[in-house]
């Protein structure tokens, strides 16, 4: 079995706040995302476990792969005082519904944190950016040479 690299990359928005993420201009018909500002808080959230599992290249949305369609996508993630993920706003898109909708999606049912804290050292809500890109993954190279014909004898 061939193993495939994994083609997700999660690159975490270090040190970001809210308004490091700026919104893409919404599309036609969809509502612009509202997102409450928040304390900010003495100790932020820290991601637990491993961040690579939180959406996978099997979440990669059937048609989106058999469509070649790549993007990244920003999202806001409330993080609650018990250190999960209860909400994800999509703060830029990657210009398709399916995979901006697959990143909350998997985001909110994987991730855990260790809460942010208040200057009281007291679990709080905070807000924290996250950037998941969905590129297709290039196939490796197969692990046998492919058969070489051989000449016939004179």
């Amino acid at each position: 079995m061939l193993m495939l690299i994994a083609a997700l990359t999660i690159a975490a928005a270090n040190n970001q706040t809210a308004d490091a993420l700026p919104p893409n201009p919404p599309a036609a018909g969809s509502p612009i995302p509202q997102t409450v500002a928040l304390p900010t808080p003495a100790v932020r959230a820290r991601p637990l476990g491993d961040q690579g599992q939180w959406v996978t290249l099997d979440d990669y949305p059937p048609i989106a792969l058999a469509e070649r369609r790549e993007g990244t996508v920003e999202a806001m993630l409330r993080v609650n005082r018990l250190g999960f993920v209860e909400n994800c706003t999509i703060m830029r898109s990657s210009g398709h519904a399916d995979l901006d909708q697959t990143t909350c999606t998997a985001i909110q049912v994987r991730a855990f944190f260790e809460p942010a804290r208040d200057a009281a050292g007291e679990p709080m809500t905070s807000d924290v950016p996250k950037r998941i890109r969905w590129v297709i993954p290039v196939d490796p190279a197969p692990t046998t040479a492919a058969p070489t014909p051989v000449p016939p004898n004179r």
